[in-house]
């Protein structure tokens, strides 16, 4: 079994040491393990709800 190490582009705000985001062109990307897994427009608000209750839901990251 490979260890995929997580290599993330320089933009990218860490929030622990396998999941972080970014914001390009006026969206905001998810990444984990430098994978892009959630995206979003930077003002919508609901996305961003349900998306951060999805990572904490699946124990990406707590509160």
């Amino acid at each position: 079994m490979q260890t995929q190490l997580p290599f993330f582009p320089r933009e990218t705000q860490l929030i622990n040491d396998s999941l972080g985001f970014r914001e390009q062109d006026g969206f905001i990307y998810y990444l984990h393990n430098g994978n892009p897994i959630y995206c979003h427009g930077k003002e919508d608000r609901n996305s961003y709800r349900f998306i951060v209750g999805n990572l904490i839901f699946n124990q990406l990251c707590s509160i």
